[in-house]
Formats: structure tokens, C-alpha cells, sequence
């Protein structure tokens, strides 16, 4: 009798076991913020020197921004962290390729959005609505 309840409740066991290695992956959200930390201040904006089309881009005041940061939160703006698997991750079930064109523009003599991720396949839209052709 001892053999049956121990077999029975193995058995139990495993099913319930298999069952919980049988579940689909579960799937979330990552959201981050990514601040400059210390309390130096902030570093002030360069204007950038301009040497072509300055009739034209020499009166919008363009700066550098290869590092922009909010001066309220100190967070660093225009930023891309990449996540790398070590092993291959399934696709999302739900998942749907992005059918609209991601559009980057130059307007105001310089690049808008500053920063612009695509996903492999999704078309690119290159823009220009300055009066002037930019190399």
C-alpha cells in the first residue's frame, strides 16, 4: 500500500512537474532611464562651425549634440542600449513586422530624430526638408 501512494504521488509529481516546463515563456517589458551621475554641472552646448551652406545653416544655431542631457532628471537623451541573448530567444508570438517606413529627416540643418533604430527588412525613408541638398 506504502508503494502505491509513493508511485501514485511521483507519478503526480512528474505531471505536475512537466507541466510547469511545458508553460510558454514568459514576456515583459524592459524600461530604463540612464542618468549622469555625480553633481558636476552639466556640460554646456557647443555651437558646431559651420562651413557649408552657412547662409542657410549658419542662422538655425546648431550645437553638438553627440551627449544631451535633461539638466531637471539628468537623464541622457538619444541613447541606444543593444541586449544581447547568449542563446537564441524565440520571436514574440505576437509580433508584427513594422510595415510603416521609419523617416529620417533633415530639417533645420540637422538630422531629425537624432537617433533612429530599424528592425531587419523595415524600409527606410530618407527625407530632406531643407532648402538645400546636404553631402
Amino acid at each position: 500500500m506504502q508503494s502505491l501512494f509513493t508511485s501514485i504521488a511521483l507519478l503526480a509529481l512528474s505531471v505536475v512537474s512537466s507541466a510547469a516546463w511545458a508553460q510558454e515563456p514568459a514576456w515583459g517589458s524592459l524600461k530604463a532611464r540612464f542618468v549622469l551621475s555625480g553633481s558636476d554641472p552639466l556640460p554646456a552646448p557647443q555651437p558646431l562651425q559651420i562651413e557649408r551652406d552657412a547662409e542657410v545653416c549658419g542662422t538655425v544655431g546648431l550645437v553638438d549634440e553627440s551627449l544631451t542631457v535633461n539638466p531637471q532628471n539628468r537623464g541622457i537623451r538619444n541613447l541606444i542600449v543593444w541586449l544581447e541573448a547568449k542563446s537564441p530567444v524565440p520571436i514574440h508570438p505576437q509580433r508584427q513586422q513594422p510595415l510603416q517606413p521609419a523617416k529620417l529627416d533633415n530639417r533645420g540643418c540637422r538630422f531629425e530624430p537624432r537617433v533612429l533604430c530599424l528592425e531587419t527588412g523595415q524600409p527606410l525613408q530618407l527625407l530632406n526638408n531643407d532648402p538645400v541638398v546636404h553631402n
